[in-house]
């Protein structure tokens, strides 16, 4: 992330993370845009970051934001990096998610990132849901902990996709 880019998050306690580096770090201007009230409230307090929340209806098991016009309203966006948490990530059936409100929201976005990057620790993997958002290979890298399973790391190796 770079001084003065447009980053857009999810939702996730590994989104927050990195929502915790970008804190941490020394920017004269930072756009974030957020789905999630959490990582909105994380970042309200730093005065170099501009804040976008799309508004819609609160989910409140993940207190994403959605709806038609959370939806409408992200579309009109263009966000530089886009950093997207995951609790279902399989290598054939991608990024999967059990709350259905959430999918339309987290694809448009994904959209509207010029890069894309998942954001997953080792238990997400492996895993399916019953809504699906993308496929892994929508995704310029993968930000996972050292517990990959072989099966992603083979997957990347032969897709070309980084693994940070």
């Amino acid at each position: 992330v770079e001084d003065g880019d447009i980053v857009g998050f999810n939702a996730g306690s590994t989104v927050e993370l990195v929502v915790d580096r970008l804190r941490a770090r020394s920017f004269s201007a930072l756009t974030v845009v957020s789905l999630c009230l959490n990582v909105g409230v994380a970042v309200e307090s730093v005065p170099q970051f501009v804040l976008i929340m799309p508004g819609g209806t609160l989910i409140r098991p993940t207190q994403v934001f959605g709806g038609a016009n959370a939806v409408r309203f992200i579309s009109e966006l263009r966000v530089d990096k886009g950093f997207f948490g995951a609790v279902a990530v399989d290598v054939e059936a991608g990024w999967t998610h059990p709350e259905l409100e959430e999918v339309a929201i987290s694809k448009q976005l994904l959209e509207v990132c010029t890069h894309s990057y998942l954001v997953a620790d080792s238990t997400s993997f492996g895993r399916t849901a019953v809504g699906k958002v993308c496929g892994l290979e929508d995704f310029d890298a993968l930000i996972v902990d050292s517990q990959l399973p072989d099966s992603v790391r083979k997957w990347a190796a032969a897709t070309g996709t980084p693994i940070i």
